[in-house]
């Protein structure tokens, strides 16, 4: 399995996060980890671990398309099995393990290895696990965000992930683009499923690449409405107008 990550360092704690990340995910036993940044002015990821591919691309639109970004990450991966990977979320490894036996042995296309239970690590512990990965996370000291998320890391056969159109560029910056591929793929057929276990997010700075305050989220919101109304003879025919599909 490789790991796509899409980054744009728009506060100090995003580059902590990736580097918590990374860190956590040089531990475990997979692929590549394919690391994008997009820069306004000067790039600010420095990656000194030979197991992650970093790419750069300078920011041309005034909005960070994440999804864009997973499409490119794909594209250049070799695995069979694709994990999308958010930069401020850790999953427990034996979920992440699971996600992919299930694809593995054909029984999944898509697979969450958490509930939907999306908790957030509030910044004091965010800041120990910084200096100490082995730092003990207690839920009690978490904020639950969500109970049936479907955001922070999701699980793809690449091949379908192709096949279903991969990711929809329409959405900018942040907010329902998670929504919006896992319901995609339930219409267009695909066997989507969750493991149990939960998803810790790290804390960060919220500016315009957060849901709370970009300008983008109505425009998301529709989106949504527009793709889930379809059915799936009209989403198939939708996907092959997108500009990047069909291009792999």
């Amino acid at each position: 399995m490789d790991i796509l990550i899409p980054v744009y360092i728009d506060h100090q704690d995003r580059l902590r996060n990736l580097n918590i990340v990374l860190k956590y995910l040089k531990k475990l036993n997979y692929g590549k980890v394919f690391v994008k940044e997009f820069f306004t002015e000067n790039k600010k990821v420095k990656i000194d671990n030979d197991k992650v591919v970093y790419i750069s691309e300078k920011l041309e639109t005034p909005y960070f398309n994440k999804m864009k970004c997973f499409n490119d990450l794909a594209k250049k991966s070799n695995s069979d099995i694709i994990a999308l990977y958010d930069v401020d979320v850790l999953v427990s490894p034996s979920k992440l393990c699971e996600a992919m036996d299930l694809i593995n042995c054909n029984k999944a296309d898509v697979v969450y290895p958490y509930n939907g239970c999306f908790y957030n690590i509030p910044e004091y512990l965010v800041s120990a696990l910084d200096q100490d990965l082995n730092t003990s996370i207690s839920l009690n000291d978490c904020e639950l965000f969500n109970k049936g998320s479907w955001g922070g890391i999701s699980i793809f056969n690449k091949n379908v992930f192709f096949e279903g159109g991969g990711c929809n560029e329409n959405f900018k910056n942040v907010g329902y683009d998670d929504d919006e591929l896992h319901q995609r793929f339930e219409i267009l057929g695909y066997r989507v499923k969750r493991t149990d276990g939960i998803l810790l997010h790290m804390n960060h700075f919220r500016g315009d690449t957060s849901y709370n305050y970009s300008k983008y989220v109505q425009s998301n919101a529709n989106e949504v409405v527009r793709i889930t109304g379809m059915k799936r003879d009209q989403l198939e025919k939708e996907i092959k107008t997108w500009s990047w599909y069909g291009s792999v």
